[in-house]
């Protein structure tokens, strides 16, 4: 009787739960991409930031001399022009909120803002309403106080408030502060406090309690451990940024300071760090002690300014002055061109100050000529009213 075969299975030795296993990772490959992601951006940031400096310090200036001195006088008109198209548009904007306020006619408007213009002191302590009358003082009344007639809620009990618990209390003030927001947003005027309200309006009862002041210096939040480390950091930027002690304090300086500003201000110790990995590449080229991640921040910072700079450019490439200094060859087409944009700038001007000028002389018209009296309709002879009852 055969015996059937059996399968030899292969001994393994037992894995113990307590074995660690140490893998090495090289992340110079890692480094040094980063780095030159970091380069690479960095060199776009300063080619755009000399181009924008340049435009801003040369061709700007020079652009604008130019255009004084080929085009002074029709400059001149041009502003001059613009000036009183300003004044008439101002003028027509108050009667038009002026008709709209008052729900009067656009001649009584007219009629009524002259009249400010020409006497300033007889309107001098009315209200921006320009109607008058009853309503005009309720409606000066109506939105000095919160609730009307007070600036306490209606059925306000002082007793009652102070029975209080200071739960109680700091729940009223949280409820009394969101409807001040309220006030300030649908009237402009500033809310006033509730503590000055309480002191003001208390009538003769106790002395309102003082506001609550802060807790004692046990109860502040413990200190973070990087507190200290922000403060050293940011004299030691201080020092190397300042524009005092700083000769060469150009755009890039300039950047890094308010930077600087602005990560102390939030207590932010990754972009103080971050800047001063800046300052340190920019001394001792690629450093070796700057961690990956910090590279790699740095690339995104400098990424998003790198876009903000690609629009400032653009902007900067629609301006006519733009690369004005390499284009002396082209002053000739340019003035032409140059003319013919002004004199279509003077010729719209003109023609909305004539616009302007003529609907407020319609108005004027109206304002001045006599109310013409309309004769009494005929009646027809066969109307009823044409016969005589007895």
């Amino acid at each position: 009787m055969r015996r059937k075969k059996q399968k030899l299975r292969k001994k393994t030795a037992p894995r113990s739960p307590r074995s660690w296993f140490l893998l090495v990772i090289d992340n110079e490959p890692i480094r040094r991409r980063a780095l030159h992601e970091y380069q690479k951006i960095e060199k776009n940031v300063i080619r755009l930031r000399g181009d924008i400096e340049v435009f801003e310090t040369r061709d700007r200036p020079e652009f604008h001399r130019w255009e004084a001195t080929v085009f002074g006088p029709l400059l001149s008109e041009i502003r001059e022009i613009e000036s009183a198209l300003a004044e008439k548009q101002h003028l027509l904007q108050a009667v038009e909120e002026e008709a709209f306020f008052s729900n009067c006619s656009r001649k009584a408007a007219y009629r009524t803002v002259m009249a400010r213009l020409t006497n300033p002191a007889q309107f001098e302590g009315e209200d921006a309403e320009p109607s008058g009358g009853e309503d005009a003082a309720d409606d000066e009344g109506r939105g000095e106080k919160m609730f009307g007639a007070s600036n306490l809620p209606p059925d306000f009990d002082f007793q009652e408030y102070d029975r209080l618990s200071a739960a109680g209390k700091r729940s009223f003030r949280a409820s009394y502060e969101e409807i001040a927001m309220l006030f300030e947003a649908m009237t402009g005027n500033p809310a006033p406090d509730l503590d000055e309200v309480l002191a003001r309006e208390r009538p003769g009862g106790p002395r309102p309690e003082p506001p609550p002041r802060k807790g004692p210096a046990k109860f502040a939040p413990p200190p973070r451990p990087e507190d200290e480390r922000i403060k050293v950091l940011y004299r030691q930027l201080a020092r190397q940024l300042h524009p005092d002690t700083n000769p060469n304090h150009g755009w890039r300086e300039r950047e890094l300071w308010h930077e600087v500003q602005s990560a102390y201000q939030s207590r932010d110790l990754e972009r103080l760090e971050a800047v001063a990995a800046r300052i340190e590449m920019g001394l001792h080229g690629a450093s070796t002690t700057l961690p990956v991640h910090m590279l790699h921040r740095l690339a995104r910072d400098l990424h998003s300014a790198l876009q903000g700079l690609k629009k400032q450019i653009r902007q900067a490439r629609n301006q006519t002055a733009w690369n004005f200094s390499a284009r002396t060859e082209e002053l000739p087409g340019l003035e032409k061109q140059r003319r013919q944009g002004l004199e279509a700038d003077r010729k719209r001007a003109g023609a909305e100050l004539a616009r302007l000028t003529a609907a407020l002389d319609a108005l004027a018209t109206k304002v001045d000529s006599p109310k013409k009296s309309r004769p009494p309709r005929p009646i027809p002879q066969d109307d009823p009213r044409q016969m005589d009852f007895f």
